[in-house]
């Protein structure tokens, strides 16, 4: 009976009166929202306002032209890319950062090339001489290989970065149509930004926190708080570079807590790596880590926390006995006092290389390479990759080939080869601890062709077919190797190892005259003729390859060499046309305009230079010397100045200072510069000219003084040495004034 009466719901509505309409529902938008909605709400009120202004403020800072691009290469707006000189300063104090090489490639690809890019840090880079690392090697013996090919091999390597820069910077090659990705790093692990031994940046044990500060530091508004920071900083950190001696200090034993955050931090940098290139399009080839195993000792050793007074003296005891028996030639007895130092503290790393020494005397080779791996991976300064590091690198490789990822066994390759004696790499390779020198670069280059040839595309293989494979000599003569390049390379490093940490090695007295003695067999080699000879060689290798920067700067560096400033000059022109604002080399030829007496024409390539970079000391530096050749030393004071505001430590501003205020007659202030010139670095003409001034100021004694420690650094300037011996004779026939 009731359903009679039902009607349908929407006829019910229709037919109600207005007035008696029940209450509508609120509307969504007049709903109470509570619990956690309203939490949410709250927190993306608070954070739209600062978010939005940190956006506006990105926007008028990148508007007003603040701030730099942190990219690793740039473009110049004319399809081509060229490295980044700045890219550093995202990743070390401005004073602090190296540079890149000069490279540069064109986007899109020419058509039929392949392009490589290596990666890695000073090893890949090519210390002492980027113009023969391993890449230009490969490049080289591609090229022979397959002569219709055009090969690029790009060199996105720096010196001092490791896996938190190597990262960002081989996700962006990958981009730039690139083939192949060969990586090669690991040694600064330790050591370079966010390592728990760097000077560079505070170690951060989470990586996620460090990848955030990159991606602010890349923004225009995390610059300006960067550099404002930086401006009120009153750190200890060193205010120029310094090389390997900043890091003196940050000693990490192999039982620190923080390696266990290094190297799960260097697999996750290289495992984004290589997926980054997979997901672009290039194959990756990365590579474990040559070290000079035989003949670098370590260059810091620590004992156990937990060593007592006592047996810290029971232990130097049997060390220093161990020490001299192996010095007069009983080694199997010095390895019985050495093991029972091991005894009581086997932490000690120069300990192991004693007795890896032993053992290699005695014969014993294969425990004489496991002690010397003990050394290495127990040294407290940590510049070398250690075993974990390389057995990282090959566990992430491991069966990855699939996926384009291919490992280069480049330590054991190096152990293996013929010229290893007894498989520990030494000398042969590597200049010190990483740094592998020509034969050693050739050999990696060979080791990583031996893969790339088998990765190439099939049309390129198909015609390399029965080609032999490049010898390392004719790659040296693409690359324009000569006598001279050995000796400049030679003396580089001859010097880098006449500093701390090198001379705390034990033995660095015998490592250091063995390569005195290579530097000054290299110089007497460098006759008028040689010298000829190379630019013979050279002109040869740019024929071949004209467009090849390294060659054309080296030819300026040997003409200059020559005292051709004229023909130097025009090199670094040819450079300049293609990279115009490369401040180096801006600066090069400014040196070789004034060598030639043009020094109007000098000084304005050094304002140019300084236009690019304001804080560059070198062209301060060299605009001063330009100011002292037109006999205005007054004003060179003030150049000289600057750059000691710009680089406290720069020894050649204050030698060079030094000169200006001697030719103004006020020569004590002179004497002080020589001196500070002498605390920073050794050098046997600052010896020379400090001598003449106290030579006339009476005192004769200091003056004698300063001509030997200046022979004693053994100059490879004959004219210097006879300056010197015939200055040290006068003074020491004078009868010795009363008082001294």
């Amino acid at each position: 009976m009731g359903s009679r009466n039902r009607q349908h719901p929407h006829e019910a509505s229709a037919a109600r009166p207005p007035a008696a309409e029940a209450p509508a529902a609120p509307p969504a938008a007049r709903r109470r929202i509570v619990g956690w909605r309203l939490w949410v709400l709250r927190a993306a009120l608070v954070l739209a306002a600062p978010l939005t202004f940190l956006a506006l403020a990105e926007l008028v800072l990148r508007a007003a032209g603040y701030g730099r691009p942190t990219a690793f290469f740039i473009s110049d707006g004319g399809g081509r890319y060229k490295a980044n000189p700045r890219f550093g300063w995202r990743y070390f104090p401005r004073a602090m950062a190296r540079g890149p090489d000069f490279s540069h490639f064109d986007m899109p690809k020419p058509a039929g090339a392949y392009r490589i890019f290596i990666l890695g840090s000073s090893a890949a880079f090519g210390v002492p001489d980027p113009a023969f690392n391993f890449g230009r090697c490969l490049e080289a013996m591609l090229r022979e290989r397959h002569p219709g090919v055009r090969f690029e091999v790009i060199n996105a390597a720096m010196t001092a970065v490791n896996s938190h820069a190597v990262r960002q910077i081989g996700r962006e090659c990958a981009g730039y149509d690139a083939d192949l990705l060969v990586v090669y790093m690991g040694n600064n692990e330790v050591v370079g930004p966010y390592g728990p031994g760097t000077v560079f940046s505070r170690f951060s044990p989470n990586l996620a926190v460090i990848r955030a500060g990159l991606w602010v530091k890349s923004t225009r508004v995390g610059q300006l708080a960067g550099n404002a920071a930086q401006a009120l900083a009153k750190d200890k950190a060193p205010k120029s570079w310094r090389g390997m001696e900043m890091f003196l200090e940050y000693r990490v034993a192999a039982d620190d807590p923080r390696l266990a955050q290094v190297y799960d931090h260097f697999r996750a940098n290289l495992a984004d790596l290589c997926g980054a290139a997979r997901s672009a399009g290039p194959e990756a080839i990365v590579c474990t880590v040559v070290t000079n195993l035989r003949d670098c000792p370590p260059f810091a050793s620590r004992h156990r926390p937990d060593l007592s007074a006592q047996d810290q003296a029971r232990w130097q005891e049997a060390y220093d006995a161990g020490a001299a028996l192996e010095t007069a030639g009983e080694h199997a007895k010095a390895a019985g006092r050495y093991a029972a130092a091991a005894a009581l503290d086997d932490r000690w790393a120069d300990l192991h290389f004693r007795l890896a020494r032993c053992a290699w005397a005695l014969g014993r080779f294969d425990e004489a390479r496991a002690r010397f791996l003990l050394a290495q991976d127990l040294d407290a300064l940590r510049f070398r990759a250690d075993t974990r590091i390389n057995d990282i690198i090959r566990d992430v490789a491991a069966g990855r080939e699939a996926q384009g990822v291919y490992l280069v066994d480049a330590a054991k390759a190096f152990e293996s080869d013929p010229a290893t004696p007894h498989g520990v790499p030494g000398g042969e390779w590597l200049y010190e601890h990483v740094h592998l020198n020509f034969d050693g670069n050739s050999l990696l280059a060979r080791t990583v062709l031996e893969r790339v040839e088998q990765i190439l595309p099939e049309e390129i293989r198909r015609r390399a077919a029965g080609a032999r494979p490049p010898t390392p000599e004719r790659c040296a003569e693409r690359l324009a190797l000569t006598g001279w390049n050995c000796f400049r390379m030679m003396r580089d490093m001859a010097d880098m190892m006449n500093r701390p940490p090198f001379t705390n090695q034990i033995d660095h007295a015998a490592q250091s005259a063995e390569m005195r003695r290579r530097v000054r067999e290299l110089s007497a080699q460098m006759s008028p003729e040689a010298l000829a000879r190379a630019s013979e060689a050279y002109a040869r290798a740019i024929e071949r390859a004209p467009d090849d920067l390294h060659l054309q700067a080296g030819f300026a560096l040997l003409e200059s060499t020559r005292g051709n400033y004229t023909g130097a000059a025009e090199q670094w022109r040819l450079i300049l046309k293609r990279c115009p604002d490369h401040v180096s080399t801006i600066v090069a030829m400014g040196m070789d305009l004034m060598r030639g007496g043009q020094t109007d024409e000098a000084i304005g390539q050094f304002r140019e230079a300084l236009r690019l970079a304001p804080d560059n000391a070198t062209a301060c530096r060299d605009w001063g010397d330009a100011l002292v050749l037109q006999k205005k030393p007054q004003e060179a004071i003030g150049r000289y100045q600057e750059a000691l505001r710009l680089k406290p430590d720069f020894a050649e501003a204050h030698s060079n200072l030094a000169t200006a205020l001697r030719m103004l007659g006020r020569e004590d202030e002179s004497a002080a510069e020589y001196e500070k010139a002498l605390a920073l670095s050794p050098d046997p003409v600052v010896h020379y000219n400090l001598a003449a001034i106290l030579t006339r100021k009476g005192k004769t004694a200091e003056a004698i003084a300063h001509c030997r420690q200046a022979l004693a650094l053994e100059p490879d300037d004959p004219a210097l040495v006879e300056m010197l011996r015939k200055r040290l004779r006068q003074l020491e026939s004078r009868p010795a004034p009363s008082g001294q």
